[in-house]
């Protein structure tokens, strides 16, 4: 299979995972609880500016984290037309338990 077969595939079982609620962070419980490592989060981190409007992210850290980690971005889809930063809080919150720095 070439590269594009492989991600057009990679892609779909996305989708049909995300549709089924088999991914983790799909489950609030799995993504919000207490148990396990805990997390800080940090709403309307700002980034930068454009003119008056401030840029912001939503950031979540492994609790007490004191050495560099890698980091994930999560980048929601809307072509800048709709959608929302908060829609993937959840992912990037089960991101940080899994010891991520994830930002949304």
């Amino acid at each position: 299979m070439n590269h594009r077969k492989t991600l057009y595939a990679a892609g779909a079982a996305l989708i049909v995972l995300v549709g089924l609620g088999a991914l983790p962070w799909a489950d609030r419980t799995t993504a919000d609880d207490k148990t396990g490592p805990q997390v800080d989060f940090h709403r309307d981190v700002v980034y930068g500016a454009v003119g008056e409007r401030k840029l912001t992210l939503n950031l979540a850290v492994p609790a007490g984290l004191t050495k560099p980690a890698p980091a994930i971005a999560v980048i929601h889809g809307g072509a800048w037309m709709s959608g929302r930063k908060e829609m993937h809080d959840l992912m990037v919150r089960w991101l940080a338990k899994q010891g991520y720095v994830a930002a949304t």
